[in-house]
């Protein structure tokens, strides 16, 4: 116990006796497991925010036709079997057709979503950022995405810009209608942009929306829905339960999970930014050991002839074992130590000015057994760096040392 306690005596007086080595070597392990922990709690914020992506425009669920139909024809008598369901929060039909927009001279292609009036699924009215929504359910009426707007006024004259109450054509085209009932559909029609919107979600900002009763005059398609969005209520977990269920009897329709719509590859997405975080966690782990090893190994070249004349006058090896591995740890603790504070830090000012991507707002997640992984780690390989050089200070030969050999 003694030696234990000399042990901690001289590692502690060694390093106030070099506070440049100590702020140093603290900083810059500080800054390796900050960054381990940014790259690591980055990652869960992307993870936290990315599952949001798809099901904050389009629902948890759809409803779609079967293979090879179109469109769903009896979309009012579908969504009445639906909505009894006990899992549902909202849902409603949505009419998707191709669009040609022509305004001020010029054209741009997009896709027209038709939404009930009163839709609660992906709160359009939430997500105006000018202009209003819809004035009445049949209005011949578009609200256009942020980024289609943007898209066209880059092809407009720098002169003009889009502006709220202006009525472009909203031209639909004849080669995508085949409903076969309908083959000689061919619409073109003045529709005021009653506003614009801003999904923070790259696929719905591109498109144009309009209430699906007017769409489904302009382009005779009364009943019809390309498709049922269904949004859960908050407590259900979409991963434990059977599409199935929601499938209303003796209707041949197809039940759909919102990955299936995700035009991102938000997995894909995931498994990148978990790659990256993986290297940068690796690589500043082995970044840390070098650094402990690199300060034992100077210690104990800088010490050697005082270890010398220490072991000759009785002073046990392993004291000097203990002392240098001990030195070791104590660095990787005040490393730490201040590489939380910076990591805190680094959170707490992203969490006021987020990083704005085009799906949301981007900010690392603190999760505790990451965390406590982390340091363990960090802690365990200051241990294994420290390990090999206070063992051979320990078995190196007296006289030669004293002797400077």
């Amino acid at each position: 116990m003694k030696g234990i306690r000399l042990a901690i005596f001289l590692a502690i007086k060694d390093m106030l006796n070099n506070v440049g080595s100590l702020v140093f070597v603290s900083a810059a392990l500080g800054f390796l497991f900050a960054n381990v922990l940014f790259s690591r709690f980055m990652l869960y914020g992307f993870e936290t925010v990315i599952k949001g992506l798809v099901p904050k425009v389009s629902g948890h669920l759809y409803v779609s036709p079967p293979r090879g139909k179109p469109y769903l024809y009896d979309a009012r008598q579908t969504l009445a079997e639906i909505r009894n369901k006990d899992l549902i929060q909202s849902l409603g039909p949505v009419l998707e057709m191709p669009c040609v927009l022509d305004y001020k001279g010029n054209r741009i292609v997009t896709i027209v979503w038709g939404i009930d009036f009163d839709e609660q699924v992906m709160s359009l009215k939430s997500h105006i950022v000018s202009g209003s929504y819809f004035s009445s359910p049949y209005a011949d009426e578009i609200i256009l995405g942020k980024v289609l707007k943007e898209r066209f006024e880059q092809k407009i004259p720098k002169d003009k810009r889009i502006d709220v109450g202006d009525t472009p054509e909203a031209i639909f085209i004849k080669e995508h209608n085949i409903d076969k009932f309908n083959r000689d559909v061919y619409r073109a029609k003045y529709c005021k942009i009653a506003g614009v919107a801003d999904f923070r979600d790259y696929v719905a900002n591109n498109n144009i929306f309009m209430p699906i009763e007017a769409l489904r005059s302009s382009v005779i398609l009364n009943n019809r829905a390309s498709s049922i969005f269904v949004r859960l209520k908050d407590n259900v977990e979409l991963d434990e339960i059977s599409l199935e269920s929601f499938k209303p009897s003796g209707r041949e329709v197809q039940i759909k999970h919102w990955k299936d719509r995700d035009d991102y590859g938000t997995d894909d997405l995931v498994n990148g930014f978990n790659v990256i975080s993986i290297i940068t966690f690796g690589v500043s782990i082995i970044c840390a050991a070098i650094l402990v090893a690199f300060v034992i190994y100077f210690s104990t070249q800088k010490k050697r002839r005082t270890i010398g004349i220490l072991r000759a006058i009785g002073i046990k090896g392993r004291i000097f074992l203990i002392f240098f591995i001990l030195e070791g740890v104590l660095f990787s603790i005040i490393g730490v130590t201040s590489g939380t504070v910076i990591y805190y830090a680094l959170e707490s000012y992203l969490r006021e000015h987020p990083i704005v991507m085009p799906f949301g707002n981007l900010y690392p997640i603190f999760e505790i057994n990451s965390y406590i992984l982390a340091s363990a780690l960090f802690l365990a390989v200051s241990f294994a760096a420290s390990v090999y050089y206070a063992v051979k200070s320990g078995k190196e030969n007296i006289v030669k040392i004293i002797r400077g050999d």
